[in-house]
């Protein structure tokens, strides 16, 4: 089984993808989409599909997990990030995988124990139960993190709460 874990983004979308096979997993891949800064937001959402439907392509997953939008006080920002959601989802369907949507406070709590914890804490802990090191930024950590979190919640018999 293949997971992709998919953090939404206009400007950098990571991503992480896991194979499982019994109770052995490995990495794919995992990086960020990064549309020119130049192209308009129409651009970049197409931009964003093309890739992350290379990505589907190339690897063909099963399960899609989102990370949800955290809405602060930018709700403009959050209605783009919904559109990129969107789009990923849309892609899933195309694609027939099942399809998840996780908060971030439920990934960090996963992968570290704790929803409040920080992105460092996260890629860390990413690192260490992956056994990678090169890791780049947070949006390939979190990509990872988000795939992990299914898992997590598989081996645990969490699905079924959802």
């Amino acid at each position: 089984m293949v997971i992709i874990g998919i953090d939404p983004g206009l400007n950098k979308l990571g991503f992480g993808l896991i194979k499982k096979d019994g109770k052995d997993f490995e990495v794919l891949d995992y990086g960020v989409i990064r549309p020119p800064s130049r192209y308009s937001f129409q651009n970049k959402r197409g931009y964003l599909h093309n890739e992350l439907k290379k990505i589907f392509e190339k690897f063909n997953p099963e399960i899609t997990v989102i990370e949800e939008i955290y809405v602060g006080k930018n709700l403009k920002v959050a209605l783009k990030v919904g559109q990129v959601i969107g789009i990923a989802i849309g892609i899933s369907f195309e694609k027939n995988t099942k399809i998840f949507l996780i908060s971030p406070r439920e990934v960090k709590k996963n992968i570290v124990g704790k929803g409040g914890a920080t992105k460092e804490q996260v890629k860390f802990m990413v690192e260490k139960l992956l056994n990678i090191k090169d890791i780049k930024n947070f949006d390939e950590s979190d990509g990872l993190a988000i795939a992990l979190s299914y898992l997590y919640l598989e081996k645990n018999d969490l699905l079924h709460i959802r």
